[in-house]
């Protein structure tokens, strides 16, 4: 009787919404993430609906390793590839997705997310991110140790926490109102940085306690050598870890640094040699007419 009971009350809690959803298994794919968000799991997607801020998370335990550890989120330790966000989430809690090793894709460009914590997604292995419009801070170690290869940064971004894309491949465009960086921002990331705007704060390797904002960084930085904010000072200072190379302000808007004719077109703006088909027009893929290469050529 007693047991007939339990499976009643059980029943009556699962109809009126009191407990999560739990397969046969034990596995709890729904549940809540804020005062006002729910989640649930479908197949390879994770779904995130509701509106307002998710919680944030703490390190729970380790994952294989000694040293690798995961996330108190309830979803941590679930494998799914996609992230579905409603459009009315406002941030993204400090180690919510950290250690989603199988996360490919999220959809953030499309929602009112303008907080995002701590290693939010560190170790996963998310290829391209969005970020959206309103967002601030890319704060410590947001994407350490994941497998970016391309991330788009809104103007709105002013500043960006250290460790934000350690261990990263890839060439990363900086919005023009960066007004600071954090120290080892790119801790042994490999690829391009380009600086858009006036120079920022940032970190130089002048304490024994600091490497500065580029330390370990192992690629090419790139800033506007026509911006007379950037001093030799700021780069002699900085350098050490890494070359750094002027360039003229790309004024075409159809010629992004991920194209692979992005450097030789600007290389030959600086030089004169051509001045595209308008003043923010490049047309790389219209046809060259025969006097325009020989006067290419000339030039």
């Amino acid at each position: 009787m007693k047991k007939r009971m339990v499976a009643l009350l059980m029943a009556l809690c699962l109809l009126v919404g009191l407990v999560p959803v739990v397969f046969a298994t034990g596995v709890i794919t729904s549940g809540t993430c804020g005062e006002n968000l729910t989640w649930r799991l479908e197949g390879d997607t994770l779904y995130i609906e509701g509106e307002g801020d998710m919680e944030d998370y703490e390190l729970g335990g380790y994952v294989e390793s000694p040293f690798a550890y995961y996330s108190t989120a309830p979803w941590a330790r679930m494998k799914f590839t996609k992230v579905e966000l409603a459009p009315g989430v406002t941030s993204i809690g400090d180690q919510a997705f950290f250690y989603c090793e199988e996360l490919t894709e999220i959809n953030l460009h499309e929602t009112k997310v303008q907080r995002m914590g701590e290693l939010a997604f560190a170790h996963t292995n998310l290829h391209s991110i969005a970020l959206p419009e309103g967002l601030t801070t890319i704060p410590y170690r947001a994407f350490d140790v994941c497998s970016l290869k391309e991330i788009s940064i809104p103007e709105s971004v002013t500043r960006i926490e250290s460790r934000a894309f350690g261990y990263t491949n890839l060439t990363i465009v900086l919005p023009k109102n960066l007004s600071s960086l954090g120290e080892n921002v790119f801790m042994y990331a490999e690829g391009d940085v380009y600086f858009t705007g006036d120079a920022p704060e940032i970190i130089p390797p002048i304490a024994e306690d600091t490497n500065g904002t580029f330390g370990f960084f192992q690629g090419t930085v790139y800033y506007p050598g026509d911006n007379p904010s950037w001093t030799e000072d700021i780069i002699n200072e900085n350098s050490e870890w890494c070359p750094w190379v002027p360039y003229i302000q790309n004024p075409f808007t159809d010629v992004t640094p991920s194209d692979y004719y992005y450097t030789p077109v600007l290389w030959a703006l600086e030089k004169g040699i051509t001045s595209g088909t308008s003043d923010t027009a490049f047309s790389p893929y219209d046809s060259c007419l025969r006097s325009q290469v020989v006067t290419f050529l000339w030039r």
